[in-house]
């Protein structure tokens, strides 16, 4: 069997068309019950081979919100990705129930591919207040420049369509990268936001590294890799959900010789709240160019 091409070293213009197959936020969503605390997660097939990072992400985040009682919604959240998954494999998602008091439910999710664990999760989730809610409080500086830009829309490269949402970065300071998120459709409700949000979230970080990296793409060889190690995503919600327009606004915490993290906040760009905080470790390194 032929092998398909690595995306390190495909051509930025030839792997866009290919991002719109990742799926809608309604399929994302789909998992198949496969027994107590056991979900079965699918991914479409595109040409590298591999499932999108997010996408493990956000299927984890829900089989650990699917495994909690109703009315709780994530407020922490922490995923370690191991190992690449293939996307014409299904991969299961195992929860355990670590918690559960009347305001709390702690749970860990391991997912699974041919009996490897390809990522492991754990979530907090927290009663969600009664009434409709007011939004939630800053817990940093709303980024005015890139909100007005978000608003104004200030942008410097055409709509990106990433599976489930549209990615446009905007103007931004040296040293960040401000993006604004369109979500293909409002979510339902804060359990259902979480996961979009753990979704959209791995896209930003790794663009952000290798814009500092000093390589324009890290899809031209020869080109830095960079690999998602950890994520932490902190998020904050009222009985209200965000809606479908999100600011990513990240920036880079400290470089080492092939290591950053990268910090990120999301803002919902109708209120102006902060949504969710981010965290994320990312490795570089150097590779050699393609071979012809």
């Amino acid at each position: 069997m032929t092998q398909q091409p690595s995306p390190r070293f495909m051509p930025e213009a030839a792997l866009r068309p290919w991002c719109a197959v990742l799926g809608s936020s309604a399929e994302l969503l789909d998992l198949l019950p496969q027994g107590v605390d056991r979900w079965l997660g699918h991914s479409p097939v595109y040409p590298w081979g591999w499932v999108y990072g997010g996408r493990i992400a956000a299927q984890a985040l829900q089989a650990a919100v699917l495994a909690s009682p109703d009315g709780f919604a994530p407020s922490t959240f922490q995923c370690a990705f191991l190992r690449p998954a293939r996307c014409e494999l299904a991969r299961e998602h195992l929860v355990e129930r670590l918690a559960d008091t009347k305001r709390r439910a702690v749970r860990a999710v391991r997912v699974e591919q041919e009996g490897q664990e390809v990522a492991h999760v754990t979530a907090t989730l927290d009663a969600i207040p009664d009434g409709p809610g007011d939004g939630v409080d800053c817990v940093e500086r709303v980024p005015e420049v890139e909100l007005r830009a978000a608003r104004e829309g200030l942008f410097r490269e055409a709509p990106f369509q990433v599976g489930c949402f549209t990615r446009q970065l905007l103007q931004s300071r040296p040293g960040r990268t401000a993006a604004l998120i369109t979500l293909d459709q409002a979510p339902a409700n804060a359990r259902d936001a979480a996961c979009l949000m753990a979704y959209a979230a791995d896209d930003l970080p790794t663009d952000t590294a290798r814009f500092l990296f000093g390589t324009e793409s890290y899809l031209d060889g020869p080109a830095t890799a960079l690999w998602s190690m950890t994520a932490t995503y902190a998020m904050h919600f009222s009985a209200a959900p965000v809606g479908r327009a999100l600011l990513f606004h990240t920036r880079v915490k400290g470089i080492l010789d092939s290591r950053a993290t990268i910090e990120g906040m999301v803002v919902d760009v109708e209120s102006g709240r902060v949504a969710a905080l981010c965290l994320q470790q990312v490795m570089m390194r150097r590779r050699k160019a393609a071979q012809a």
